[in-house]
């Protein structure tokens, strides 16, 4: 039945006044002022929002925590299984990802998104404590370290070793830039891909040469402070890595079929067709590489690719500002440890070097700081400054190293310490070593040459860096590395506490010997033996000559 036109109009009408009626009193409300208890309530509800928010945070961290540890002990557990039975992992894998097979690991580097360890670790709120914890322990040392000097000496000496460690910084940036711009001539040598293979290698190998060279040359003739040296020489050896990845790569893998391609090492024996992932690369034109070449040039990688996998977002600043904060504290920090405890001490033992019962204190007192030292250049460099990069770039595999203090022997503390330089050394020296000599030369020797390899460029750093030839470094990396690092047992959580200890241990005297070394030149004069040894007395550490000659 039809509604009545009329009552229709009125109720509209009723219900035009009761929405006047409504606005009116809105505008009122608007007009008046809040009441003091409406404000409270306002507040009390903001505050409960921001503290529902803040746990709400936490709570998804600690379950993506939870969840990265469940899942990753799941994972172990199935390739454990796998190994233990023999079977292959491709067979539980789908044939279209060959890239997360393990025993690819034995061939070519494959980049995956991955995370820092310590980030993953910091997503747990009993971690974040623990790095609060120190974090407040370096503070109030250095604040106390800091009033030390003012309120004795008005002289802050920690400030005095920063300041003459990179004395001469404009020519630090200066050199680093040269490197990088010289590293490109390895573009234009690909370019020519179509001539002859050695011809091509020797011209690579001249320009690493001459960069060598004239780097070494000028740190000489300039006579930079140790920290510059000890810069301009890690970025050398970053750069001359970089080129040879470069070069290797896109002969190997972008120049068309070649009969080393397919050669499989022998330490990778085990390897089927469907375990190798080859890298799929090729040579553009110049404009081009030279745009994916400047990417991988500034990637905290050492493992050319002609892509790399990137997180799509856009750079996270509070991180971004965190990591600059871990890098250059960490810094400050190590230059008051030595202030603290390596200057005053080392001062003293050099000039009794030889009462060997001070000598031995020096040592036992320089394990802990050199410990010290040794965690936060880790986490400066390894964690901090490879992050810097990464979160500019967008970079996502950032797994830099693992967790080598987890180790149960020395031959997994080498290969997590640093995730990238093991994998610059396994593929370029360790692998292609037995590649390109088709198998002549088995993996037991190759690990030899790369252990000293890793030894000779870590004492060309260190020799440089401090003026002197002394190889601690040397004798400590390759000479027991090749031999320790078949010591392998996960029979007992002890054998980590025994690499922590021999960990310890060597951090302490590699403090004490080169401190000895670098503060006897200053103070005390040369006593070694130039008519009996000739230019090998240069070699000869000048508190061994006087240990060696205690009357001369």
């Amino acid at each position: 039945m039809a509604e009545d036109p009329q009552q229709t109009s009125d109720k509209v009408s009723n219900l035009k006044e009761k929405l006047a009626k409504i606005l009116s009193s809105l505008d009122k409300l608007q007009i008046s002022k809040p009441s003091p208890r409406l404000k409270e309530i306002e507040d009390k509800l903001a505050l409960l929002e921001d503290q529902a928010s803040e746990l709400l945070q936490q709570r998804i961290a600690k379950t993506r925590y939870d969840f990265t540890l469940k899942i990753t002990d799941i994972l172990e557990k199935f390739n454990s299984d796998i190994d233990s039975k023999n079977l292959s992992t491709h067979k539980f894998t789908k044939s279209s990802q060959p890239s997360i097979s393990k025993k690819n690991i034995l061939y070519e580097k494959v980049h995956r998104k991955r995370s820092a360890p310590i980030s993953k670790l910091l997503y747990s709120k009993d971690f974040r404590t623990i790095y609060n914890i120190f974090l407040a322990i370096l503070v109030n040392f250095g604040v106390a370290e800091f009033a030390k000097d003012i309120l004795d000496s008005n002289n802050i000496l920690s400030g005095y070793l920063l300041s003459t460690s990179f004395g001469k910084p404009e020519m630090v940036v200066t050199l680093c830039v040269l490197m990088n711009v010289w590293s490109f001539i390895t573009i234009a040598i690909v370019q020519q891909a179509y001539r002859p293979f050695l011809l091509l290698f020797f011209m690579h190998i001249l320009s690493i040469g001459f960069l060598n060279y004239f780097i070494v040359f000028k740190l000489i003739s300039e006579n930079l402070p140790t920290s510059c040296c000890f810069i301009v020489l890690c970025e050398m050896i970053r750069i001359s890595m970089k080129m040879h990845s470069y070069f290797r790569e896109k002969l190997l893998y972008g120049n068309g079929k070649n009969r080393y391609a397919d050669i499989i090492p022998k330490s990778a024996a085990e390897l089927k067709p469907i375990d190798m992932v080859i890298p799929k690369l090729n040579i553009k034109s110049f404009g081009e590489e030279v745009q994916r070449y400047a990417y991988y040039l500034l990637a905290p990688t050492l493992i050319y690719r002609d892509s790399y996998p990137k997180i799509d977002r856009s750079i996270r600043w509070k991180n971004l500002s965190v990591h600059l904060f871990d890098f250059f504290g960490s810094i400050v920090y190590t230059a008051l440890i030595f202030k603290a405890f390596c200057v005053p001490e080392f001062k003293l033992a050099s000039k009794n070097i030889t009462n060997s019962q001070a000598v031995l204190l020096s040592w036992f007192r320089s394990m802990l700081p050199g410990t010290m030292v040794f965690l936060l250049i880790f986490f400066a460099v390894m964690h901090a400054w490879f992050s810097i990069f990464a979160e500019i770039l967008s970079f996502a595999d950032r797994k830099f190293y693992d967790d080598w203090w987890n180790a149960k022997n020395f031959g997994t503390f080498y290969r997590k310490i640093s995730v990238i330089i093991y994998e610059w050394l396994h593929t370029y020296i360790f692998m292609d070593i037995q590649r390109f000599t088709n198998n002549t030369i088995g993996p037991g020797l190759a690990r030899v040459v790369v252990f000293l390899i890793s030894g000779i460029l870590c004492e060309v750093i260190i020799d440089f860096s401090l003026g002197f030839f002394f190889p601690y470094i040397f004798f400590i990396i390759a000479i027991p590395g090749a031999f320790m690092i078949s010591f392998n047992s996960k029979a007992s959580k002890f054998y980590n506490v025994i690499v922590w200890t021999f960990l310890i241990i060597m951090m302490g005297l590699i403090i004490m010997l080169y401190s000895l070394e670098f503060y006897y030149r200053l103070d005390q004069p040369d006593k070694r033996d130039f008519k009996t040894y000739g230019h090998l007395a240069y070699l000869i550490p000048q508190w061994v000559a006087q240990l060696a000659n205690p009357l001369a």
